[in-house]
């Protein structure tokens, strides 16, 4: 625990749900519901003082009650009862004296955290991944550890003696293995205090044959035997034990690594079987097909994947059309709840449906539906039916993981909340702080992350292997299929609202700066899709069809991407196929709008030569860039020529700068590395494109800036960014 701004609503609340838990242990709830509507109405009326009386009148009579009970020996139970209503009693007794000193200012409070009111109340307390956390934190528990009885001592708050505690208080633990990303051993002080037990991965086909029967219960044929001696039951046990074999010797993820398959693996498979053939009504060997793919082929590469579906087609399917829809959820009056995204129904949001794919006004698609993103947006569509289990997308930059996830979310009408990871990146700003609300006092405030789980908003978490691994453990309680997260700030759990979904994208950690891998415990928390690179002949129709690129143009781009990356490929000097040109890049130029192919290679250019430092490098585009548009680019024309569109605006900025009396501007020398960094600025701003300035200090980066803002008659803002800008 610790001291924290007294938030009387937060204090009602938790004191609310522990009056209705022991009232109704002790009343008849029927009998007393008009007391029990009561309170609840002071609850939302925020009449503190009213429900404080509720709590105390509650107590007595209670106690009373119970005290009652035992001198007739009514009860066995009727001590424990007793003691129970003695804690709710000082909890009572203890939110009267809150509300006074809240209703006298500003006040601080002790809260308690999950530990400590556990031990005084008698729950079990579960610690999972606890090797991650702190040495210091845990040796606070020793003292809890040593003996039966022992406790914790709240120094914080000036206690000299430890709390007391309940005899049905217990502690477990768990922990995977220090073998295992971002995993430590646990110190030796505190793990020789635990009775300690291995648990052991589930191997056993007869065992395992069980499991697959329980988790498939409802939706097996009942041909009077036992559900495990099922056929299908015997073949998707085989299956599963052939995956884990495949994963161990011949099979790779998108990154090169061996795929791990385990328990959690082959149960989301099943329990997505039986959701697909009750909501979906598919048949059963087509519905763990599908859920087979989902759980073991969505992190595979090109290669293994076609391994694993020959694997799974075999064993599960014969003559089965894969891309007929099943029968919509809950029947034809059902329309408006459901959305079709082939050949999977996903359940609709509350705003109105858009479909980016359709052609606008303009000729444009927002999203086009091309053989690989139809593919990708079938595996998708598959996990969103099958269950509410998060989805991490992985692949190179420029991929479409973000927009794909935008597109079905649209198409449901489900808004989306997009969260930016970093470095520095704080679990406050999923979870939520104390900050000032519009009267001046400090209050709770809901993160984004929580904002999105009370509403029910899908949520995408961008970059998530660039947030430190602390940050994203702190999730493992949302992640797991209990789906709820805790509030450390007010000691509330939230349960995420029926239409909440969370999604994750990253770029493979090792070919891109800064990513870290994840810990195998952490993605396997996932239902991992990987995503490749977007095929050159794809690219043709996306930069038609989404940028109104002329076909001839078209071709002509994707044919200069594909061959500047051969001959990255080909060279030691420059790094990673897309150093010279990404997809993202590739539409940037086709927003450009090039009237000619002169147009065409002087914009290519400026955005991919432009940026390089080695003449090299830039003769090398430059010469790729002639090669295939059949032009010459002329840079002393384009950027210095005497009417150089450069040169004419810094004549008139020069001209009104003087008659200003400006002397900032007034004193630019027209030099020709002036003059071309103004044109291509200029160049980006009309298509307003955010523009990176690269270079040495005092080259006149921030110059050109406050040139053209003065040109163009805009307010600028300087903001000076350092290591804890905020």
């Amino acid at each position: 625990g610790g001291y924290r701004p007294l938030e009387i609503r937060n204090v009602a609340r938790n004191v609310y749900n522990d009056f209705v838990d022991t009232f109704v242990s002790s009343f008849s709830r029927k009998q007393n519901a008009k007391f029990l509507q009561y309170a609840a109405s002071m609850l939302e009326k925020s009449n503190w003082k009213k429900l404080s009386q509720c709590f105390e009148k509650a107590a007595q009579l209670g106690m009373a009650k119970m005290k009652e009970r035992k001198e007739k020996a009514e009860m066995v139970s009727a001590d424990s009862c007793m003691e129970t209503w003695k804690i709710f009693s000082k909890k009572a007794q203890r939110f009267e004296r809150q509300r006074l000193s809240c209703d006298a200012g500003l006040a601080f409070e002790f809260a308690e955290g999950a530990l400590v009111e556990a031990i005084q109340s008698g729950k079990w307390v579960l610690l999972d991944e606890i090797n991650l956390a702190s040495s210091d934190t845990l040796q606070r528990l020793c003292g809890l550890l040593d003996d039966p009885t022992g406790s914790v001592t709240l120094t914080e708050r000036g206690d000299a003696t430890a709390v007391k505690r309940h005899p049905n208080f217990r502690l477990f633990a768990a922990m995977n293995p220090a073998t295992d990303t971002g995993k430590k051993d646990l110190p030796s002080s505190i793990r020789c205090r635990f009775s300690e037990l291995y648990v052991e991965e589930l191997l056993d086909p007869i065992e395992l044959r069980i499991v697959a029967a329980r988790y498939l219960d409802g939706v097996l044929p009942s041909d009077g035997g036992l559900p495990e001696h099922t056929a299908i039951v015997i073949t998707t046990v085989e299956l599963y034990l052939k995956c884990r074999v495949l994963g161990e010797t011949t099979l790779s993820d998108g990154n090169g690594h061996k795929p791990r398959y385990t328990m959690r693996t082959l149960s989301r498979a099943l329990v997505a079987a039986r959701s697909l053939v009750l909501q979906q009504r598919i048949s059963l060997a087509r519905a763990i097909f599908e859920g087979f793919q989902l759980s073991f082929e969505g992190t595979l590469d090109a290669g293994s994947t076609k391994i694993m579906r020959k694997t799974l087609t075999k064993a599960l399917l014969k003559d089965e059309n894969l891309d007929h829809p099943g029968r919509k959820p809950g029947g034809k009056n059902s329309s408006s709840n459901f959305v079709l995204v082939q050949p999977f129904w996903i359940k609709a949001g509350p705003l109105e449906p858009v479909d980016w794919s359709e052609i606008g006004p303009d000729g444009k698609s927002k999203f086009i539906l091309t053989p690989s993103v139809l593919a990708n947006l079938r595996r998708l569509s598959c996990t969103l039916a099958a269950g509410p289990w998060p989805v991490l997308l992985e692949g190179p930059t420029s991929s479409g993981k973000t927009t794909m996830v935008e597109y079905v979310a649209a198409r449901c009408g489900h808004p989306v909340v997009r969260i930016n990871n970093h470095e520095h990146t704080d679990v406050q700003e999923y979870t939520g702080s104390f900050a000032t609300d519009h009267n001046g006092a400090l209050s709770f405030r809901d993160g984004i992350l929580v904002q999105a789980l009370r509403q029910g908003h899908w949520v995408i978490l961008d970059e998530l292997n660039l947030a430190p691994s602390e940050v994203l453990e702190a999730l493992n309680r949302l992640l797991d299929d209990n789906r709820e997260l805790y509030l450390a700030e007010t000691n509330e759990t939230v349960k995420p609202h029926p239409n909440f979904r969370l999604f994750a994208t990253q770029n493979p950690s090792g070919a891109y700066g800064g990513r870290k891998p994840l810990s195998r415990a952490f993605r396997n928390r996932f239902v991992e899709l990987h995503v490749d690179d977007i095929p050159s002949e794809e690219m043709v129709k996306i930069l038609e069809k989404r940028c109104g690129c002329p076909p001839s143009h078209a071709k002509l781009l994707v044919k200069i991407m594909v061959d500047l990356r051969h001959r990255r490929s080909k060279s030691n000097v420059f790094l990673g196929k897309d150093s010279f040109i990404t997809p993202r890049d590739l539409l940037r130029w086709a927003e450009r709008h090039s009237g000619s192919k002169q147009d065409l290679a002087e914009h290519g250019y400026m955005l991919l030569a432009e940026r390089l430092r080695e003449e090299s490098e830039k003769r090398m585009v430059r010469d790729v860039l002639q090669e295939h548009t059949k032009v010459t680019i002329d840079l002393d024309r384009l950027y210095y020529g005497e009417a150089s569109e450069a040169r004419q605006l810094l004549a008139k900025a020069l001209n009104e700068a003087e008659r200003q009396h400006n002397s900032l501007i007034a004193s630019i020398a027209p030099t020709k590395s002036l003059l071309r960094l103004i044109h291509l600025v200029l160049s980006c701003i009309r298509q307003k494109e955010p523009v990176l300035l690269v270079g040495e200090t005092g080259c006149g980066k921030t110059t050109v800036v406050q040139l053209l803002s003065f040109v163009l008659c805009q307010v600028l803002y300087s903001v000076n960014c350092h290591a804890t800008t905020e």
